[in-house]
């Protein structure tokens, strides 16, 4: 009896330890209507092969591959659900490379393994054709897009947990749209390859809404070749968001948010670009407002060498809800066409021109800098460096601060009486990350030079 149960363990894992079978696409091409995942006789078990295979399943191999004998326009398209290890998409010689649509949801299991010989979806070629998933798409591991090439997902993409960093890479000039996208990699992160920031091609790009449920968003690549996220819409960081350093850059074309949990608001470690859609219109083609960004949370940014540049577009911000800006970051290019209007905190003494504005005018606060301060009372208990928030409001100050007092004089023997204002007034304030620190009576002395 011991040795019939060790026989029957055996055979019972044997197929656990059997590697991923290959199921070729040997199914008509441009058909008429829906092609059939789920009939043996559209796959083989080998390039150029018989059909009759069995259909690939979730530890399984599906490969497409057109030949120069392949018909130009490789069409085909699947309303099925599917779950498979791995889908590859390319070309022999010069044959087109296949144009799929996945109309029923896909998940892609993934290679597992530290690592794996293949991503969970290649796309490759020159002039690599189009993928288009019209349902929800999960993927567990990685997707490599080239040349020429274009992914676009429609509903939902899940990102989701793997036992090794999760890589979405183009080489060259590929493409990967995506609607929704939610990112969950536990401890791990998903990691863009190395792009050109100033490239119109070779993007990663979320159309809609961003969800950094666990896991972080990393790039591979420094400087203008670090890979780049594009979001046009909003963005919420649940507690599970990593610190990330990829760049991230506003594109919408109708206002987007941010909204981050407590704890991971001064994750987002890359460069930030605000450059929203500069002429938005409507499905009548009829022109629609610029968009805004507005944070819904405490957004900083204080990576070593980060920066934050405006091109198009108004980041709102409140008193609770502001830009955080930590010593040694920089804020680039804001303009009458980008600006935050509310508050922006700056820590640090160094020389900073803080990017406000309100109205439709930019109006920066610019702070000298006093980095040789030592007031014997120190600003931040503790040894932090100091914090400043500005604002800049392009309305009457008489309306909140009624001026019920003399008026203010330039101080000279025979004082001439100064007007205020009407039209616009500035906020400046050292904030202190003591609660009830410092009194009330805190000589405005102890601030650096503004002008």
């Amino acid at each position: 009896m011991r040795r019939l149960l060790h026989l029957t363990l055996f055979v019972l894992f044997l197929p656990l330890l059997s590697s991923a079978a290959n199921r070729h696409w040997v199914g008509t091409v441009f058909p008429p209507g829906v092609s059939t995942w789920n009939n043996i006789a559209n796959w083989s078990a080998t390039l150029g092969g018989p059909g009759g295979a069995s259909v690939p399943g979730a530890a399984d191999i599906a490969i497409f591959r057109s030949t120069n004998a392949t018909p130009t326009g490789y069409f085909i398209f699947f309303a099925d659900n599917i779950t498979v290890q791995e889908i590859q998409i390319s070309r022999t010689g010069t044959g087109a490379v296949p144009n799929i649509t996945f109309s029923g949801n896909v998940t892609l299991t993934g290679p597992g393994g530290v690592a794996p010989s293949q991503p969970a979806l290649t796309l490759t070629g020159n002039n690599a054709g189009t993928l288009n998933f019209t349902g929800n798409l999960t993927i567990q591991g990685d997707i490599s897009v080239g040349n020429g090439a274009i992914v676009n997902s429609t509903l939902l993409t899940t990102i989701n947990n793997n036992t090794r960093a999760t890589s979405v890479a183009t080489a060259g000039t590929g493409v990967i749209n995506m609607q929704d996208l939610t990112v969950n990699t536990g401890a791990n992160a998903m990691v863009l390859g190395a792009s050109n920031n100033f490239n119109t091609a070779n993007q990663f790009v979320v159309n809609g809404l961003l969800t950094l449920q666990s896991g972080a968003i990393n790039s591979l690549g420094t400087g203008t070749s670090k890979g780049e996220l594009r979001v046009g819409g909003n963005i919420v960081g649940a507690a599970g968001f990593l610190a990330s350093n990829a760049n991230l850059k506003f594109i919408g074309s109708t206002n987007q948010s941010v909204t981050l949990a407590a704890g991971t608001q001064s994750n987002w470690n890359g460069n930030v670009f605000l450059a929203v859609d500069p002429a938005p219109v409507d499905e009548n083609g009829d022109p629609l407002p610029i968009a805004t960004v507005t944070l819904n949370s405490p957004f900083i940014l204080d990576a070593t060498g980060q920066s934050i540049t405006f091109t198009q577009g108004v980041l709102n911000t409140t008193a609770v809800n502001y830009l955080g800006l930590g010593a040694g970051v920089t804020a680039i290019g804001a303009s009458n066409a980008s600006y935050v209007d509310g508050f922006v905190r700056k820590r640090g003494t160094e020389a900073f021109t803080f990017p406000t504005g309100d109205a439709g005018f930019y109006a920066p606060i610019h702070m000298a800098g006093n980095t040789g301060f030592t007031d014997p009372m120190p600003l931040n208990p503790g040894g932090l460096a100091p914090n400043y928030a500005a604002r800049y409001l392009r309305e009457n100050p008489q309306v909140p601060f009624p001026n019920n007092a003399p008026q203010p004089t330039d101080g000279n023997a025979t004082p001439t009486v100064l007007t205020l204002s009407q039209q616009e007034y500035f906020i400046f304030d050292f904030v202190s990350d003591i609660a009830g620190f410092p009194p009330t009576d805190f000589a405005s002395a102890n601030m650096p030079y503004l002008w």
